[in-house]
């Protein structure tokens, strides 16, 4: 048994420690029985691009797939869509449990063309309804219309003519005016003209004082003196200008400008396909997934909870003008559970997943899926009061050909203090042998115990310990607290360690000044170690590991610039309680590419560190990748390449086809906006054409 050095006697007075897991501040979220909620189905006959709202609010656009609401009674309604009639809103009763489904049902509308021959001033009715003057074209539902025709000074009127309206086609009617120069025109004085155009043009019914009047603008319409409300049906793609109130004056012209703003379109999904609802900068919109329009800027989408996966992180997503912004949530699936506390777990090159139970000191395994009843291996002595418990595991780098498998664990022998052990356990099968210590004993205490342990590239073993509640004994070399050590797969000393040989310096340690570390991972590229350091109320760190240099704790902490000791490369303040490592291969993570990954404790977050190539030492920037129910404990990389992590009931599986980055992609032009761009393409257009304006 290869000793080391005596624990430390001093120690320093003890603060709230947000990171300890036996209660504090320092825990993560606790998992939340879920609000009673029924389901509300909602979608389009046919199906058309409308706007679903629930409750006065905009939620998907086509449907909503099956969306949880709150029991009770709701309204739904829909956006307007050229050439379509528009249902009325509906009242639906949701139940807790159940599933309500509402119909929308949109009746094709067919298309009214009146124009004048020749082109005049005539007021156009339809149906008794004064709709636009010199002509329209506008969309009607199906039926029978009378079309009547306005005096014009100079000209006999046509007769009223009565017209059949189908849908999806478009009726002509020519006003045929006869010049005899003696008929009178409106009477002088008592009208006004108002004139409306939509910017960008766009296929809008124009409503006056509420009342349908002629698609895409008016021409120059008469209207008695007064004040009315000016109005626009909705155009898919667009937000929908507010009404306005305008003033016709006798002899003026009253113009009115409808702006629809160019939306852009937002798709989510999740990966793999689960029932999360979707939110839209905090307000929920559909479940399962989204297509909507939206305005342009930026947005926050983020994912309701899902029993058995844990949640992609809300995203900021930019989103452009006749744009689509595709967001893909990477959630997190349940690989094993639920399970006892898997303070750490490691992949075996034959499929199998070993993990240490902190409480129970089992080393238990997982064969294709389902653990095995009986542990591999159980560790006598196992204490757990405060941070104490199984807290490492390891296995040789040639397992299960070298069969070793290594723990680290906080030991109370049957007398005297409690301290820490690295164990290894010779594996037959799925049977451990025989406890046998490699280094032994490390100081312990109640807290700040680190324990994780790892094998590097170089085929060293790494052990993490913490200053065991004595800061001091961080910065003193004869004692292992509060270092990084390394050894040996047997538990003997390296020759090329920082400190082998030296005088007053305990051999194993390979770096120091450290305060509690829950988390190292080994560059891929480098082949040098990145720890996790949990600060004490400020600047969690990350660190990188150099021989024999100091980190700096109880001296410094945090990036101080001090000669001397070693900085972080990124601190969190406040304080996450960061946990175990890991770095993503690129072959299935490729924009992951020698970028680190860790979670943390207190909010249960699995990060990123986007590092800069060569050094890998500066963060170009960082992200929260997915969100779990409880605190992180361990990150691993799987042998298909795959993230995974551990909580403290779950081992999670982070799949590597998407990492629900945002991706745009410019969307192809409308019609409208053809029409509106290159104004004589619209002569082409049958359905939502504008018609041949004439001047005055």
């Amino acid at each position: 048994m290869a000793l080391g050095a005596s624990m430390g006697v001093a120690r320093e007075p003890e603060r709230p420690d947000p990171e300890a897991w036996d209660g504090g501040s320092g825990n993560g979220p606790e998992p939340t029985a879920p609000d009673p909620h029924g389901l509300l189905r909602v979608r389009t006959d046919p199906a058309v691009p409308t706007t679903v709202h629930v409750d006065g609010i905009p939620r998907d656009d086509w449907a909503l797939n099956w969306m949880k609401l709150a029991p009770g009674g709701h309204v739904v309604a829909f956006s307007d869509v050229p050439g379509y009639s528009t249902p009325p809103p509906t009242s639906v009763d949701v139940v807790a449990d159940g599933v309500a489904e509402v119909v929308g049902r949109f009746e094709p509308r067919g298309f009214l063309r009146v124009v004048t021959d020749p082109a005049v001033p005539a007021a156009i009715s339809v149906g008794g309804v004064p709709r636009d003057d010199w002509g329209l074209w506008t969309a009607v539902p199906s039926g029978s219309y009378v079309v009547s025709f306005g005096a014009v000074e100079g000209y006999r009127a046509p007769a009223p003519q009565t017209v059949e309206v189908r849908a999806r086609e478009t009726a002509v009617v020519t006003g045929r005016y006869v010049f005899d120069g003696l008929t009178p025109g409106p009477v002088p004085g008592s009208f006004g003209l108002l004139r409306t155009f939509t910017d960008p043009a766009v296929p809008s019914q124009v409503l006056v004082d509420g009342i349908p009047r002629d698609d895409w603008a008016l021409n120059w319409m008469k209207l008695a003196p007064g004040t009315y409300t000016v109005g626009f049906t909705d155009v898919p793609g667009y937000g929908t200008p507010p009404l306005q109130t305008v003033a016709v004056t006798v002899g003026q012209t009253t113009t009115v400008r409808g702006v629809f703003r160019v939306y852009g379109s937002l798709r989510v999904t999740s990966d793999p396909p689960v029932p999360s609802t979707i939110f839209v900068d905090g307000v929920p919109v559909d479940d399962w997934g989204l297509w909507t329009s939206v305005p342009p800027g930026t947005h926050a989408v983020s994912f309701g909870p899902v029993p058995g996966y844990a949640v992609p992180a809300p995203r900021q997503v930019i989103v452009t003008e006749r744009t689509l912004t595709w967001v893909d949530g990477a959630f997190g699936v349940a690989q094993a559970g639920p399970l006892d506390w898997p303070t750490a777990y490691v992949f075996a090159r034959d499929g199998r997943i070993f993990f240490a139970e902190r409480f129970t000191g089992h080393i238990r395994v997982i064969r294709d899926g389902a653990l095995l009843p009986s542990p591999f291996a159980t560790l006598p002595g196992t204490a757990t009061a405060g941070e104490q418990g199984l807290l490492g595991l390891a296995l040789d780098p040639g397992f299960p050909t070298v069969p070793w498998v290594y723990a680290y664990q906080t030991y109370a022998p049957p007398s005297g203090p409690v301290y820490s052990r690295i164990l290894r356990i010779r594996a037959d099968g799925d049977v451990g042998g025989t406890p046998e210590a490699v280094l032994a004993p490390i100081p312990a205490a109640g807290f700040h115990n680190g324990g994780v342990i790892a094998f590097g590239p170089d085929d060293k073993l790494y052990a993490l310990v913490g200053d065991a509640g004595d800061s001091q004994a961080a910065q003193d070399l004869r004692v292992l607290n509060g270092k990084t050590l390394r050894m040996n797969p047997d538990g003997s000393v390296p020759d090329d360690n920082p400190f082998a040989g030296a005088p007053n310096a305990n051999p194993y340690v390979y770096t120091y000044g450290h305060r509690n570390m829950f988390g190292i991972a080994f560059h891929p590229a480098t082949g040098r170690a990145y720890i996790t350091e949990n600060g004490p109320n400020d600047n969690d760190e990350v660190n990188v590991l150099v021989p024999g240099e100091n980190y700096g704790w109880p001296i410094v902490r945090g990036i101080a610039g001090r000669p001397g000791y070693r900085d972080p490369i990124v601190t969190y303040t406040p304080t996450i309680a960061p946990t175990n490592a890991a770095f993503p291969p690129g072959s299935t993570f490729p924009e992951f590419d020698g970028d680190l990954v860790f979670g943390d404790w207190n909010t249960g977050s699995l990060r990123r560190l986007d590092l800069l190539p060569p050094t890998y030492e500066v963060v170009a920037s960082q992200e929260v990748l997915i969100l779990a129910s409880e605190g992180i404990l361990d990150v691993e990389v799987g042998l298909d390449g795959s993230l995974s992590f551990s909580t403290a009931s779950t081992i999670f599986r982070y799949s590597p086809s998407s990492s629900g980055a945002a991706t745009s992609v410019r969307l192809p032009p409308t019609t409208s906006e053809i029409a509106a761009d290159v104004p004589h393409i619209a002569l082409r257009v049958r359905r939502y054409q504008p018609r041949e304006q004439s001047s005055k």
